[in-house]
C-alpha cells in the first residue's frame, strides 16, 4: 500500500495466502480505512520494485497466482511531483509482468 505513514517503506500484507485468516482481512480492513490520497503517485516504482519478489515467488507458487491490486486518484507519475506524468515508464513497468503468474 502506497499511502503508508512512510512512503519509500509502503505496508504490504497477504491475504489468505495459506488459509483463510480473518486476522489478514482485519488488517487489510483497517489499513484501507486509515489510507487516503495524497501527493505523488509513484506507481511506476512500485512495480518495478515488486517484480523481482514476484519472478522469485513464481517457482514456488504452485499454479497460484499473485493479486496485484491498483487502486489509484491519479495518473503514475514520479517520487515527489504529482506534475510528473510517467504513463510509458508505467506501461513498461506493467509489461514486465507478463508471462509472470499474476492477475
Amino acid at each position: 500500500m502506497l499511502n503508508s505513514a512512510d512512503p519509500y517503506q509502503p505496508l504490504t500484507f497477504s491475504i489468505a495466502e495459506k488459509a483463510p485468516n480473518p486476522q489478514e482481512v482485519h488488517q487489510m480492513e483497517t489499513a484501507l480505512r486509515t489510507s487516503f490520497p495524497s501527493g505523488a503517485t509513484p506507481l511506476t516504482r512500485h512495480l518495478v520494485n515488486i517484480q523481482p519478489i514476484i519472478r522469485a515467488m513464481a517457482p514456488s507458487l504452485q499454479g497460484r497466482k499473485v493479486a496485484i491490486v491498483l487502486t489509484t486518484d491519479g495518473l503514475p507519475s514520479g517520487d515527489t511531483n504529482e506534475n510528473d506524468i510517467q504513463v510509458p515508464a508505467f506501461l513498461q513497468a506493467l509489461q514486465s509482468f507478463v508471462g509472470l503468474p499474476v492477475w
